[in-house]
């Protein structure tokens, strides 16, 4: 009984972890995704500026 407890336990936190995991690397995306785009406007202005 206090090996499935403990399993369960386990299980719940490494799926917390992944799932963490995955939610950060999605907010760094997003981050460099807006940062990219903010330079590529900015390239494609000063191209059609010019």
């Amino acid at each position: 009984m206090f090996r499935i407890t403990y399993f369960a336990f386990f299980l719940v936190s490494y799926l917390n972890g992944i799932y963490y995991v995955i939610v950060h690397i999605n907010y760094i995306l997003n981050k460099l995704n807006v940062t990219c785009g903010k330079i590529y406007e900015k390239g494609t202005f000063y191209k059609v500026g010019s």
